[in-house]
């Protein structure tokens, strides 16, 4: 429905709020509802492009359109947030389908940008929420071996597998203290046929 009219625009709590159910199943189609919304939003461009405001600066001499997608970016990156936590989720499942959701967030930010561009840029890529994938992905607590796997085939993709590299450089040592020095360790292995 909110996709239909933005009259429902406040409806997008309950789909975020459904990221948090303690069933799997509800968790699963909250993030598959939250991929549809937003990916459609991206499109629209019903969110907003630029440095966000503040929300609790939404209100003035601002107009409906531009406070909608003041609104939807806030919501957008309160998914992202969510989405990322559940990398660390204790059910595979979940795990899955949030990195695949962050993964169409990340190319559909790609061809429809949030960052204001300058004129002679035609592409932007989301530098910062790939960093965070990657970030998740390399964790010190948990095995990340089989959604990292799964990660893969995201790497065929140039500008990801850039991306991704920067990212894994900024993290590196982080990833070797834990290891104390290791060249290559279960977390990193995916790392050296690039």
């Amino acid at each position: 429905m909110i996709i239909q009219s933005r009259k429902h625009a406040n409806d997008v709590f309950d789909v975020l709020e459904y990221l948090h159910s303690e069933k799997e199943k509800n968790v699963v189609c909250a993030i598959n509802g939250c991929s549809k919304l937003f990916c459609t939003s991206l499109e629209r461009r019903d969110l907003y492009v630029g440095q966000l405001p503040k929300e609790e600066l939404l209100i003035g001499d601002r107009s409906a359109d531009e406070k909608y997608c003041m609104f939807m970016r806030h919501r957008y990156n309160d998914c992202l947030e969510q989405l990322l936590e559940h990398i660390n989720h204790e059910s595979y499942q979940i795990k899955e389908s949030a990195l695949c959701a962050l993964m169409k967030f990340a190319s559909m930010e790609g061809k429809f940008t949030l960052q204001d561009l300058d004129w002679s840029e035609h592409y932007s890529f989301p530098r910062e929420l790939i960093q965070a994938v990657v970030e998740r992905l390399l964790s010190q607590m948990e095995d990340m071996a089989l959604l990292i796997s799964r990660f893969q085939e995201y790497l065929e993709m140039e500008d990801v597998r850039y991306y991704v590299m920067s990212s894994v450089r900024e993290n590196l040592g982080r990833v070797m203290d834990k290891n104390k020095g290791a060249i290559q360790t279960p977390h990193t292995a995916w790392l050296l046929p690039l």
